[in-house]
């Protein structure tokens, strides 16, 4: 079955994108537009972003408790993906938040091609997600379905291998013993933000 995208996006948000890719003039979306192929630029399919909770995760809490975030747009030519738009959402409507090239747009394609490629994925019903860590440094493509599949895609600064598929069990154990590690530090530290 098809990796699915969540339905209950804005519903403007590919045309969010394509309208603020129309109006940037001289600015850094337009200089990208201009490198992409004469076919035009392609936008994806909606992604949501998921934050867990630091010490959530410390404590060995499921993954699923994760709060929504914004929603990431992969934007590029038939060639390849090149940028990220991240799309809050106002209502049902959404407006682009952040615009940045970098190889993270190529990563979470790449993730996806790798998802199709799995026997599971191709046999379960998944929904494609990215899950973030900023405290530490841990991007992935989530597949959220039965037995839920993590792709990380970088930044990462774990043991999980960029690019191959881990089950929940083991990509928690990884997280809840860094992020206890973070906050271990943080908490020492003197100051607000510290002990």
């Amino acid at each position: 079955m098809p990796i699915r995208f969540a339905q209950d996006s804005p519903r403007n948000a590919s045309a969010a994108v394509e309208l603020y890719l129309a109006e940037r003039g001289a600015s850094m979306a337009t200089s990208l537009e201009r490198r992409f192929t004469a076919g035009g630029s392609v936008v994806s399919h909606p992604i949501r972003v998921w934050h867990p909770d630091l010490r959530a995760l410390a404590k060995g809490r499921p993954l699923s408790e994760s709060r929504p975030g914004n929603w990431r747009h992969l934007v590029g030519d038939e060639g390849a993906m090149r940028a990220e738009a991240e799309l809050a959402a106002e209502g049902s409507e959404a407006r682009v938040v952040a615009f940045h090239e970098g190889p993270a747009a190529g990563a979470t394609a790449n993730g996806l091609m790798r998802a199709a490629e799995l026997g599971e994925v191709d046999r379960g019903d998944y929904e494609a997600r990215l899950l973030e860590v900023p405290g530490l440094h841990f991007t992935a493509l989530w597949l959220h379905g039965d037995d839920d599949i993590f792709i990380p895609i970088g930044p990462n600064m774990t043991d999980l291998k960029n690019g191959e598929p881990h089950g929940e069990k083991e990509v928690l154990e990884v997280l809840a013993r860094r992020a206890a590690e973070v906050l271990e530090a943080q908490d020492a530290m003197p100051g607000p933000s510290g002990g």
